[in-house]
């Protein structure tokens, strides 16, 4: 009797692997699944519009710029809605000091950003690529108790068949809750960057 209830064991246990194979199988191939969200890739304009600054803010001088220039890349490719450009728009103030907010009211700040995105598009322009300076080349101070950072950008601009360099050189202070924001910019030289 033992030996007819092992030799039985065998083929049920092996039919009972089999079923939750089968079944897992069945599983598997008829569950539903929204291949556009498991799959979608982020593109840049919304790894950009997506980004919440309040809980992901970049946390050094490099990656507030590094930021800034990606949203550059993204403004001035030539391919935005209005309400991308709102949302750009809004994402660009979130790094901005308060004293370049209140010097740039909001209304007139997006009407020139829409401006400015026309002209690049009408000349042909794109920022194709930028480089920032080493950390190490990175310029700190304290002025009046607060903390400031100098660093240079290049940018490669792409028009009709020719790149020009464009150098910019920013300033951020750290605010009251200690991160980084762009107070300004101005126009730099080749000579501020070691290439």
């Amino acid at each position: 009797m033992k030996e007819f209830m092992s030799k039985a064991k065998k083929p049920m246990i092996f039919i009972i692997l089999a079923a939750l194979i089968v079944g897992y199988y069945f599983y598997l191939s008829n569950r539903k699944v929204d291949n556009n969200d498991s799959i979608a890739k982020k593109t840049p304009l919304t790894e950009i519009t997506d980004r919440d600054l309040d809980k992901n803010y970049p946390g050094t001088p490099k990656s507030v710029v590094t930021y800034y220039s990606n949203i550059l890349k993204v403004m001035y490719s030539g391919n935005l809605s209005d309400k991308d450009v709102e949302n750009i728009a809004a994402k660009l103030r979130g790094i901005f000091d308060d004293e370049l907010l209140t010097l740039n009211p909001y209304d007139e700040y997006l009407k020139r950003l829409q401006d400015e995105i026309k002209d690049y598009k009408s000349a042909g322009r794109i920022i194709a690529d930028y480089v920032i300076e080493n950390n190490s080349n990175m310029e700190f101070l304290t002025y009046k108790g607060k903390d400031y950072a100098k660093i240079d950008v290049m940018y490669f601009i792409h028009e009709s068949k020719n790149i020009i360099k464009n150098y910019e050189k920013f300033t951020l202070r750290k605010d009251d809750s200690g991160r980084w924001k762009i107070l300004y910019w101005e126009v730099g030289k080749a000579s501020d960057m070691e290439e």
